[in-house]
């Protein structure tokens, strides 16, 4: 009774543990299902969790069955109330011998009952195939394995020896066309079961293919053996291949193709073309004579070589060649070499080409003259030139005294004497070579240093006479190395010192302007006497008439705004003419320089109408249905000419009790400037239109009207008002209701960074970009040093239309979708007479660079900067490929959008915090996991402990 007694407390005690175990399941899966709902949320608020974990568990037949053979009074005894643990207990000890009684009584196996546990499957083989080709039957009935026969059968007839529960597919059984049927009959006694039916096909083997030994040309076409692998046992195979074309020559590459095989159980592979070469044939010379020995003649001798090799079809087609190095005719030793020649040459290769001979006899006297010739030659040549180039003299004189030993020795052979001449000709070459280039170097230089012909004068003459004496006393060959353009300037250079007792006038333009669309007026000019004191006199001057000039000035073709220089109209000869404009008395030069600035025409308000201009109140949102601008008679170009700000009354609705006045703005573009207010009202019900100035909207930003850039004729009289940091600014205006206040996301310090980095990529081209060419030119001809500079500040709060219009903005395509980084407000600013202005448009495009912080560059490698002018948006494009910086191109000066693509918020510096976060609470979810398993791993241990005690 006592160990019944103990082994009912142990199995009370593991099914409190087992409580236990699924009450911590059940902690832990909360935890788990917490964070997946803290990932879930924060990826996408709206997003719901759609699975949960499955908790359908599924009985197998084993228990099954058990269950449904157990009788009820052990059910009862199976599942007592979780209430009352110490009836519990007391059941558990009358009842636990009846128990086990009951569960070996449901445990016993039944005898003689045959099944099938395991049917045999499906099989799809290879010929050949020795693994996985196994049909495998398993049987039940209760009675020990060997008492169970087995016979398998293929197609509905027995297999001699296959009676066992496993049969092998012979690796040699045929190829089908079709699926072969097999099944297994098992016996225990007089009973038997038969399995289903199996069906097994069996593939063709795929060949190998691959070509047996190799090949050497000759002369005819040539198809390698190819031998069969991947074979089964003994098999044999053959295969049907060919080969296209010509495949004789040797060093080409062939093709040849399996096109069949014997053996039916096999099948080409994918591929049954394989490549091979064709090798040269390697062929033996004989040499005559033999030996090879030659009597001195005074004439060239060299052997012969002859071969029986080359193939018959190739008769006429090769040459052997032979050569020998120098004249080899005076007495000595030389080798021959043979080389093949012609058209089947490619398919030979000599095995020992080279062949020494020998010349014997007295040698004939050696000839020296030549050499005597070429050494007094380049003696004098020394001697002449050593005071000027002692280098160049010093490295011919030793190329000199080589030659003079040769000479001198009496044993020299002719060979020795020719390679002397050869050596000193060269250097004598090489030295006249170096002479003339630095002489001629020498003259190009003093000519390169005479003043251009325009600017000649008389204190010029010594030098320009002394480039013409160096010229003159070169050599013809000396002469040859001076180009034409460096030999015009010194004749350039002597006709304008000729040419200075004559009379000559240059011409500078004036400097005339108009307006965009107005005619042009006469183009007035400066007139200067070449050699005169420098002084210049109008064109419009009286005083003028005196040189007798007629015909006017002529300018470039174009009517846009911009500058336009003098027109060229001949370059016969060295004075640039004007058209038309000449003298009788004196040579005119022309100076190509600006002759007019078209500027843009100011738009005005009687240029621009309204239609209709007002509009009755409805209760529903109204706008202005057309906009009209007309200049000199002509409708203007929406977005060409101009462009249109609307903000304010695009969503327009008024007052029904009040008449409601709204601003458009008109701001002229390209060929036109200046901005035009004009209202549009809303009237109350059955009232007239307000003035303009009753109601504005508090949503409305009039936009800036366009800064002109500085001019010498029009430079800014005042100073611009001190300006307020962009910090304080904003936050005036956003607390006034005018402005909305922006929060990218991205750190203040990052943003600040990134305004301090913007600048001007190239303040010159700024400079004439603001300015105008011209204008510049005529300031700093004034003394004057006229400054461009670019200021930028971070801005916290923008218009609601600008941030409208940050946050609507796609990418190439509609469906890029762009997040605004950051807000800056670049301003662009000119001093040119003590004073800065403004200038909110340029003339040209300008070259602005940005540098791309650290934080920004973890965002993204991509950004785009989108600028807001007046009311207008506009994408702009980084220029450059360095992801650390953004150039872009712009000639407007407002605010501008730093936009990267993609969802807003993704990446940014609070996105990985919350990812941070999210991974720290699964990291502790884990660890508490752990330490409550732990626990309960400690607790089970301590109860058994005290129970074994």
């Amino acid at each position: 009774m006592t160990g019944m007694k103990n082994h009912s407390e142990n199995k009370v005690s593991k099914k409190r543990g087992v409580k236990t175990l699924l009450m911590m399941g059940v902690i832990i899966f909360s935890l788990i299902l917490s964070s997946a709902t803290v990932f879930a949320d924060d990826d996408d608020p709206d997003d719901e969790p759609n699975d949960l974990p499955p908790t359908i568990t599924e009985l197998t037949p084993h228990t099954q069955e058990s269950s449904a053979a157990r009788p009820p009074e052990a059910h009862s005894s199976a599942a007592p109330s979780s209430t009352e643990p110490e009836e519990e207990e007391e059941e558990e000890e009358h009842g636990s011998q009846r128990s086990r009684t009951q569960e070996n009584q449901s445990q016993t196996p039944i005898v003689g009952k045959l099944t099938i546990k395991t049917q045999p499957k499906d099989l799809n083989l290879t010929y050949g195939q020795t693994t996985g080709n196994a049909l495998v039957v398993e049987a039940t009935a209760g009675v020990a394995p060997d008492a169970m026969s087995y016979q398998w059968y293929e197609e509905g007839k027995a297999i001699s020896g296959a009676t066992k529960s496993t049969y092998i597919i012979p690796a040699d059984r045929g190829v089908t066309s079709n699926p072969l049927h097999y099944h297994c009959v098992v016996r225990v006694g007089e009973n038997s079961v038969e399995t289903r039916e199996a069906l097994v096909s069996i593939d063709r083997r795929v060949a190998t293919l691959q070509i047996k030994g190799s090949l050497v040309y000759n002369g005819k076409n040539q198809t390698p053996t190819i031998v069969v692998g991947n074979l089964v046992g003994g098999d044999s195979c053959e295969v049907t291949a060919s080969a296209s074309g010509d495949h004789k020559d040797a060093s080409k590459s062939y093709t040849v193709t399996a096109t069949a095989l014997s053996n039916p159980s096999y099948v080409l592979p994918s591929n049954p073309t394989l490549e091979y070469t064709i090798s040269k044939k390697t062929i033996n010379l004989v040499w005559s004579p033999n030996p090879c020995t030659f009597p001195y003649t005074g004439s060239p001798q060299a052997p012969t070589a002859a071969t029986s090799g080359f193939a018959a079809e190739d008769a006429g087609k090769v040459q052997i060649n032979i050569s020998v190095p120098g004249e080899h005719k005076e007495a000595g030793k030389y080798t021959a070499t043979a080389t093949l020649t012609g058209p089947a040459a490619g398919n030979y290769e000599v095995s020992d080409p080279t062949q020494d001979f020998t010349i014997t006899g007295a040698p004939a006297p050696v000839d020296k003259s030549t050499l005597n010739t070429v050494i007094n030659t380049a003696n004098k040549y020394c001697e002449s030139i050593k005071s000027s180039y002692g280098d160049i003299a010093a490295t011919l004189m030793k190329a000199i005294e080589a030659a003079k030993s040769v000479y001198n020795r009496s044993d020299a052979t002719a060979q020795e004497v020719t390679n002397a001449v050869s050596a000193l000709t060269n250097a004598y070459n090489t030295a006249v070579n170096e002479v003339d280039a630095a002489a001629a170097h020498a003259v190009a230089a003093k000519i390169a240093l005479l003043p251009n012909a325009a600017d000649v004068r008389e204190r010029d003459r010594a030098k320009i006479e002394a480039a013409r004496d160096a010229y003159d006393a070169l050599t013809p060959a000396q002469k040859d190395r001076i180009t034409a353009k460096t030999l015009k300037r010194l004749t350039d250079a002597e006709a304008a010192l000729d040419a200075l007792d004559d009379p000559k006038l240059r011409i500078y333009p004036a400097g005339n302007e108009k307006e965009y669309g107005d005619g042009d007026p006469v183009l007035t000019y400066w007139i200067e006497e070449v050699g005169g004191n420098g002084s210049r006199i109008k064109s419009t001057d009286s005083r003028a008439s005196k040189y007798g000039i007629k015909g006017k000035l002529i300018r470039e073709d174009g009517e846009d705004r911009g500058s336009y220089k003098t027109k060229r109209e001949s370059d016969m000869d060295y004075y640039e003419r004007a058209a038309s404009l000449r003298s009788d008395y004196y040579t005119i030069k022309i100076v190509h320089d600006v002759a007019l600035t078209i500027k843009p025409k100011t738009l005005t308000s009687s240029m621009v109408t309204l239609t209709p201009t007002s509009q009755v109140y409805t209760g529903n949102s109204r706008k202005v249905e057309a906009v009209t601008v007309r200049a000199n008679s002509t409708n203007l170009v929406q977005d060409t000419d101009y462009v249109i700000d609307n903000s304010s009354v695009l969503s327009a609705v008024g007052s029904a009790t009040q008449d409601t006045t709204y601003s458009v703005y008109v701001i002229g573009r390209r060929n036109y400037t200046g901005t035009v207010t004009k209202n549009w009202t809303i009237t109350k019900t059955g009232g007239a239109p307000a003035p303009a100035s009753s109601v504005t909207p508090a949503s409305s930003v009039t936009p800036a009207s366009t800064a002109q850039p500085a001019s010498t004729e029009q430079p800014p009289s005042t100073e611009p008002e001190p300006s307020t940091s962009s910090e304080e600014s904003t936050a005036e205006a956003a607390e006034s209701g005018h402005l909305t206040s922006v929060n990218t996301g991205m750190p203040e310090e990052a943003i600040r960074k990134l305004a301090d980095s913007t600048r001007l990529k190239d303040v010159e081209n700024a400079l004439v970009s603001v300015i105008g060419e011209s204008e510049l030119k005529a300031l700093r001809d004034e003394g004057k040093q006229p400054e461009v500079q670019l200021t930028t500040k971070a801005m916290k709060a923008v218009s609601d239309n600008e941030k409208k219009l940050a946050e609507s903005t796609v990418g190439a395509s509609s469906s890029d979708s762009l997040t605004p980084a950051a807000y800056l407000d670049i301003n662009l600013s000119v001093e040119t007479t003590g004073t800065w202005t403004a200038v909110t448009q340029t003339l040209k495009p300008i070259e602005v660079t940005i540098d791309v912080p650290e934080e920004f560059q973890k965002i993204t490698n991509k950004f785009y900067i989108l600028r807001i002018h007046q009311g207008v948006a506009s994408l702009l494009f980084d220029k450059d490929e360095d992801p650390k910086t953004i150039t872009i191109d712009s000639d407007q000066f407002s605010t501008y959008v730093l936009m990267y693509p993609g969802k807003a918020g993704a990446n940014t510096p609070a996105a990985r915090n919350r990812t941070t976060v999210v991974i720290w609470i699964l990291v502790g979810v884990v660890v508490v996991a752990l330490l409550l398993i732990l626990i309960i791993f400690r607790v089970r241990t301590s109860r058994r402990r005290r129970r074994e005690e």
